[in-house]
């Protein structure tokens, strides 16, 4: 039966939930309740019903501001909001342009920066930008974006729905079910609340997507066979039992295939495999042979891109095994191979968790040197993906640590003039330069340990 199951179809019921939920009227927040694994299409539905192509009469309007605290939520919103109807935005994915070329709007809309940058005041601007619409009276339904929300997400959401809401508008959310911020309403808002539990099977609906492309048009090859024995692999998780066997049929079909660079990646995805059900020294002990396996193809262009695997795969493994000189070792061995090879990211993540090492160390004399060797590796980077990768998260370290070393204050001028280069005026914003974005793993000092730093 479930060989039957397609990600057409799941997305269709999908579809189907939303249609349900939508003729329930008396909800102001809808909140999709998901697995991990049907986040992306229940994502990537909202994101269709967004566009022109969506097929509901309501207009979805997204924000993807992640919730910290409630005043600095509120005024990343609102600039959100302003941001909509900014002129210069590109022609192509501006709704804003949209509607005036399409006489819905006759003069562009202006939001009224001179009102606090509240929520309160952002609904009363979307309430007038709906009523300076023409012809048309659309329900609007506000998306918070999916994100790494703190937990006092739920009760911001708690004492928003307590505000006189415009009929018109609804909200729209995704939680996670085994991480859960939009929950425990109290009475006076739990009836304003309507939880979409969705039951779809995503992952067998992949599978077989994958499995359809791998069989092609010739299912029984040599090559056929090996990819989906990956895939049962793959599927045998955790059950190490099931697993065993499997792993002997892959490493015997690899070396059919006669290419060094498939029992590589066969050593990798075993390592994988032995990562997944956390068993580094199983894991160490098949990347030890994939390492050693990259020396026979050393002229080959798949040389770097595979030993940069199977290196970072040791690296993972020994920090498991609390061996972080090891790893040390490694990482900066990576970030020495990376340089060779101009690979910018993985210059930049080398050194970053070779800073973090330092860090737990209470080395930070020598993590802020890791951590500008990390930002030189990145700054190579594009804005957008300094701006959305852990660039931000060694430009953190660094910012944080300053005043913990020697030469702050010849050091911060130069550290802050680059951090904005790179990441522009925002970049205190963009890098949460008040708190500590590493301190789960790479705490700064505290109190009685600075009078042995700064003496």
């Amino acid at each position: 039966m479930s060989e039957n199951i397609s990600i057409a179809h799941q997305y269709y019921k999908v579809q189907e939930y939303w249609k349900e939920a939508l003729a329930h009227k008396q909800w102001k927040l809808a909140i999709w309740v998901a697995e991990y694994s049907d986040i992306e299409i229940i994502s990537h539905f909202l994101d269709t019903e967004g566009s022109a192509l969506g097929e509901t009469e309501e207009v979805i309007l997204k924000f993807t501001s992640v919730y910290t605290e409630d005043e600095e939520y509120e005024k990343h919103l609102w600039s959100e909001f302003t941001d909509w109807f900014n002129l210069e935005n590109d022609p192509k994915y501006d709704m804003h342009k949209a509607l005036i070329k399409d006489n819905y709007l006759k003069t562009p809309f202006v939001p009224n920066t001179k009102l606090a940058p509240t929520f309160s005041n952002l609904l009363l601007e979307i309430e007038r930008f709906k009523k300076a619409l023409i012809g048309i009276d659309p329900s609007l339904i506000i998306q918070f974006g999916l994100g790494m929300h703190q937990p006092g997400f739920g009760d911001w959401m708690h004492e928003m729905l307590k505000k006189d809401i415009p009929t018109a508008i609804r909200f729209v959310a995704i939680d996670i079910a085994k991480e859960r911020h939009l929950k425990s309403f109290k009475r006076k808002t739990r009836s304003k609340v309507y939880e979409i539990h969705p039951q779809l099977n995503m992952l067998a609906a992949m599978k077989n997507e994958m499995k359809k492309e791998v069989k092609g048009s010739q299912p029984h090859s040599p090559d056929a066979k090996y990819k989906l024995t990956v895939l049962e692999l793959m599927e045998a998780l955790p059950k190490e039992k099931k697993m065993l066997p499997l792993i002997d049929r892959l490493f015997t079909e690899a070396k059919q295939l006669g290419e060094p660079s498939i029992l590589v990646s066969s050593y990798l995805i075993v390592s994988h495999a032995y990562n997944t059900i956390k068993e580094p020294k199983k894991g160490l002990k098949h990347i030890e042979k994939a390492i050693v396996l990259t020396n026979t193809i050393k002229t080959s262009s798949q040389y770097y891109p595979l030993w940069r695997s199977s290196m970072l795969f040791k690296a993972a493994f020994l920090l498991n095994l609390s061996k972080e000189d090891e790893a040390f070792e490694v990482y900066e061995e990576i970030a020495q191979k990376a340089s060779k090879n101009l690979d910018y990211f993985y210059i930049m993540e080398a050194y970053r968790i070779c800073a973090t090492i330092q860090m737990k160390k209470k080395k930070y004399e020598d993590a802020f040197e890791y951590a500008l060797l990390a930002l030189n590796g990145g700054c190579y980077l594009d804005l957008q993906t300094r701006q959305n990768s852990t660039f931000l998260y060694v430009a953190n370290l660094a910012y944080n640590i300053l005043e913990y070393i020697l030469g702050e204050d010849e050091k911060r001028p130069i550290v802050e003039e680059h951090l904005e280069l790179w990441l522009g005026k925002d970049w205190k914003k963009l890098i949460s330069a008040e708190e500590n974005l590493n301190q789960h793993y790479a705490p700064l000092p505290k109190e009685q340990e600075l009078i042995s730093i700064t003496n």
